[in-house]
């Protein structure tokens, strides 16, 4: 496949000696290189990686639109959505980040400039409210993929999802919808009713940083 790479990619070897992997301009890739096409860093940030990878897509859906049967090996739903963006319009859309002070002296850390995004969405998503209810997850039992089952339940209830992690402990037996503010109560109601499951809590502590927090307990069948 030809793809236009959008700037030269080097690599340093063990040895600190500079490799260029792929020269800027037209160049082809063979299927075994596209991992490592998409993957590598080279000696550019992650903003120059996502170039790449745009102009990627951008020649992947044109040899889909040429010839359809090259997706005939996906997987059935993947290659039905890629036939549909092959043959309709496609933009890309950067999202807005800003680099942050991450502390280390290393790698460039991003933050999303949250205003810019809900501005971004209202105009890919028109009638749809950026106002959505800041929720933390916390697995309550220890299953494995709890907070990605709960996350796909939760944002088409108009929640956005901006930490997980574990709770204090594996052995919650009732999922607990816990929020801060009585006037985030109608709010915690609808993510019960979106888990289908669960009991309010009010926190007498005070936490800034989310709306509701949702301790996933054994009750939760995602």
């Amino acid at each position: 496949m030809n793809v236009d790479v959008p700037t030269q990619v080097e690599q340093a070897d063990a040895s600190g000696n500079g490799n260029v992997l792929w020269d800027q301009g037209p160049s082809t890739l063979a299927p075994t290189d596209v991992p490592r096409f998409l993957s590598v860093r080279g000696q550019g940030n992650d903003l120059a990686r996502l170039a790449r990878h745009q102009t990627f897509w951008t020649a992947w859906l044109a040899r889909v639109a040429h010839d359809q049967s090259v997706v005939n090996g996906l997987p059935p739903d993947l290659a039905r959505v890629m036939r549909q963006l092959a043959i309709g319009s496609v933009s890309f859309q950067t999202l807005p980040v800003e680099a942050v002070d991450a502390g280390s002296g290393g790698d460039e850390v991003y933050r999303v400039r949250q205003g810019d995004l809900d501005q971004l969405m209202g105009q890919l998503l028109p009638g749809v409210s950026p106002e959505r209810i800041r929720v933390q997850i916390l697995n309550g039992t220890g299953a494995i993929e709890a907070a990605p089952r709960v996350t796909k339940r939760l944002v088409p209830a108009g929640a956005r999802v901006v930490l997980s992690g574990n709770a204090d402990s594996f052995a919650y037996a009732q999922t607990q919808i816990v929020f801060y503010d009585r006037s985030k109560q109608q709010a915690a109601e609808r993510i019960r009713q979106s888990l289908g499951t669960g009991r309010l809590v009010l926190s007498r502590q005070p936490l800034d940083v989310v709306d509701v927090t949702v301790v996933v307990g054994k009750d939760f069948n995602g």
